[in-house]
């Protein structure tokens, strides 16, 4: 009876387990794990192709991308923004976006390859596109 008690224990303990890593990920970090291809540092650009004449020409971004969660930044001209984001199983980014503390100032979209990632920004009054690439050094 008591090694039936302890394998009840046991599974519960399992599944309660499991169960909390849905709550604590979001769906698409969850699906990532496990799936490390993109993981490392980045660094890039970005560049204004649209919007006012007080929008950034170019800055540059930096970030490390793990477990399918962007963190980093962008700085332009003594500007520096958070970069948040996360990235789908294909290599799309998923919620990207530029902040100024807590408020959005761009949202981000792009995809990324094996070395290589682009796409586009877009804030309120400028928008424009994006490069970054892998860095291959051991860290």
């Amino acid at each position: 009876m008591g090694s039936q008690i302890r394998a009840c224990i046991v599974s519960v303990l399992a599944l309660g387990i499991l169960g909390c890593e849905g709550a604590l990920l979001n769906d698409s970090a969850r699906s990532f794990l496990g799936q490390g291809q993109w993981d490392g540092h980045w660094v890039g650009r970005f560049e204004s192709s649209l919007g006012l004449f007080s929008c950034p020409t170019r800055g540059t971004m930096e970030f490390r991308l793990a477990n399918g969660v962007v963190l980093g930044a962008a700085e332009t001209e003594g500007v520096r923004n958070a970069l948040e984001g996360y990235m789908g199983e294909d290599g799309a980014v998923q919620n990207g976006f530029m902040k100024n503390g807590a408020r959005a100032v761009a949202t981000l979209t792009g995809t990324f390859g094996a070395k290589r990632a682009a796409g586009r920004w877009i804030g309120e009054v400028c928008e424009g596109t994006w490069t970054v690439w892998k860095l291959n050094r051991l860290e």
